[in-house]
């Protein structure tokens, strides 16, 4: 099977889904015929500058932290999970470094207990 094939009609999540890594993924799975849905915390340097423009029709979007308690929600039923949230600026991590290890440590590991509670296939 050409992994291409794999994603044609297969739920997946991306968080940190309007970043530019997960922007350019969520365009490219729903290419392969995906039914994405992108998951962002709307930070101040995402939504406004990487939204999948021109796939409105074919990536859903959700706004969720990965540091709430939402994500099991989010993650029932999904296939594949693409994780690519996080806390990236070097300023904000030094200003306020509680509020990044909780995006960038914390939340990983509840979002990993998600997967294992909601959806462990």
């Amino acid at each position: 099977m050409d992994y291409r094939d794999f994603y044609r009609g297969r739920r997946v999540l991306v968080t940190g889904g309007l970043g530019f890594i997960g922007s350019s993924l969520c365009r490219t799975l729903a290419d392969l015929g995906a039914l994405v849905t992108a998951s962002t915390a709307c930070c101040r340097t995402t939504a406004a500058t990487c939204s999948p423009r021109g796939y409105e029709e074919r990536v859903r979007i959700n706004i969720a932290d990965v540091r709430g308690h939402g994500m099991e929600y989010l993650l029932r039923g999904q296939e594949v999970l693409f994780n690519l949230a996080g806390q990236v600026s070097h300023v904000d991590s030094m200003n306020d470094p509680v509020t990044d290890l909780e995006i960038n440590c914390t939340s990983q590991l509840r979002l990993l207990e998600a997967v294992r509670r909601g959806n462990p296939g």
